[in-house]
Formats: structure tokens, sequence, C-alpha cells
């Protein structure tokens, strides 16, 4: 890399992570580009000439932050031993990483308000494209705990809903938790209390 590629990637850096800090202290419509070229060192121009818009930022950092929690959840659930448990070890993924990056976390959620506006077409289909992802992760998990018996049947096309009701509970808790100050664990063991009430076989993971 020779020194101006990295400058430019100093730069980069320096204006994610100012925008991090000022989105999740003030939220998205309250943050202004030149706060965020203050507190990054560069010139508000910098920032346009980058990301086009403040926009286009905030579509940026949610991939990144859901690509993290993506990867992460995909290294727990591969220790699973039956598809119960994968569900489970989704569950506390998330959670997880609620605990470790509350801020990325936070930014992502502010990412819903935004509707998209003025986005580039691309950043947001490929955060759609991730976002489809993330949740057909925890289909296939679902799946595979039918097919191991380890998870109730379901009606057919159900798996997918129950998926998303899922996933649904998670961002939901993390809300309460960013926004509303709740406590993580309680709710924590309340997702995996519901998980477990309207999945779990008799039999569990077999072996078990």
């Amino acid at each position: 890399m020779n020194s101006q590629s990295g400058e430019t990637m100093g730069k980069v850096e320096a204006i994610l992570d100012a925008a991090s800090t000022l989105f999740a202290k003030k939220g998205f419509d309250q943050t202004a580009v030149s706060e965020i070229a203050s507190l990054a060192g560069v010139a508000n121009g910098t920032v346009i000439y980058h990301f086009k818009s403040k926009e286009n930022l905030l579509y940026v950092m949610s991939w990144f932050t859901l690509n993290s929690l993506h990867r992460r959840t995909r290294m727990e659930v591969a220790g699973a031993s039956c598809g119960l448990e994968g569900v489970d070890l989704y569950i506390r993924a998330f959670f997880g990483y609620l605990e470790d990056q509350p801020n990325q976390l936070l930014i992502y959620l502010q990412n819903s308000t935004t509707g998209g506006r003025h986005a580039d077409p691309l950043l947001l289909s490929n955060l759609v494209a991730l976002r489809t992802r993330y949740l057909e992760m925890l289909t296939e998990v679902v799946r595979e705990g039918l097919a191991d018996e380890s998870i109730a049947p379901l009606e057919a096309g159900v798996p997918d809903d129950v998926a998303r009701g899922i996933q649904s509970l998670l961002f939901g808790a993390a809300w309460m938790v960013l926004c509303h100050h709740e406590k993580r664990e309680p709710l924590l063991r309340e997702a995996l209390a519901t998980a477990y009430m309207r999945l779990a076989a008799e039999a569990r993971c077999p072996g078990s």
C-alpha cells in the first residue's frame, strides 16, 4: 500500500469512527456532516467525497455492523450439535454482540428510521442481501432441527415464519436495551424461553 492509499484509508477510518461516536450519542438526524468532519479532523468535503451523503455513510456503517454480527453468529452456530442448539447459539450470539458492540448495533437500528432516503441503491441492495442471509441462517438452523428431530414438527412454510419471529424478538430486545435502558440478561432469558417453548421436541438434541 502506498502512502497516498494509506492516507486515504486513514481518513475513511477516521470518518467512520467519528460518525459511529456521534450517531450513537446524538442520533443520525441530529448529527451534521460538519460535526463528523470536525471530529474526524477532515474537511466537510472529504466526507462527501468518500461517501456522497450522510445517508450513504450510515448504510456503509450498517453493512459493516451486520456483517460482523453475521460472521460472529455463523461461527457460534457452527459448533451446534443439533438444530435446537443452533437456535440457542444464534440467540446467544446476538445478545453477546449487543453486549460487546452496543453503539454499532444502535446505529444499525437507527438505519431503519431513515427509510433509505437519499441512499445509493447499490448500498441499499447490498444491505438487504446481507439481512436476507442473516435471516436465512436461522431458517436453515430451524430446518436442521426438524430434520434431526430436536425441533418439534411444524406446519409447511412455518420455519421461515419462526425465524422471522425470533429475529424480530431479538431486534426488539436490542431496541429495549439501547433506547429504553432495559437490562439485557432478563431479555436474553425470555428470548431463549420463548424459542424453546415454541420449538423444543421432547427428545431435545440427539444424544443429550
